[in-house]
């Protein structure tokens, strides 16, 4: 398993993160990343240092994720951490009730 993405791929995943999942759960996101990338709840649970039955709760929106644990997932399946905080983000404003857009601008130092 490589978890290494090319930084064409990369973005071509991040554009199609932005146009298509407008407000989909973050769990639902996640689980069509992981199995895009073939990657099992398995794999992800043993590079997070996790249970497989947490990241089952997550795709399945019974455990809550924080915007760190959403970085470190980003990091461990190779994609921007930012598209996963957009996404967490967008997610949790539109369960709250918010009908609103969610802007992330990296800032490079």
């Amino acid at each position: 398993m490589t978890t290494k993405k090319s930084n064409e791929s990369t973005v071509d995943g991040v554009k199609w993160a932005q146009k298509i999942l407008v407000n989909i759960p973050f769990g639902e996101f996640l689980r069509s990343m992981r199995e895009s990338d073939e990657i099992t709840q398995t794999e992800l649970a043993r590079i997070l240092g996790v249970s497989r039955q947490f990241i089952n709760g997550i795709e399945q929106g019974r455990k809550d994720v924080s915007l760190k644990l959403a970085r470190e997932i980003a990091i461990a399946l190779g994609y921007s951490p930012l598209i996963f905080a957009k996404i967490l983000l967008r997610s949790q404003l539109h369960d709250a009730g918010f009908d609103c857009e969610v802007k992330l601008i990296d800032k490079v130092s």
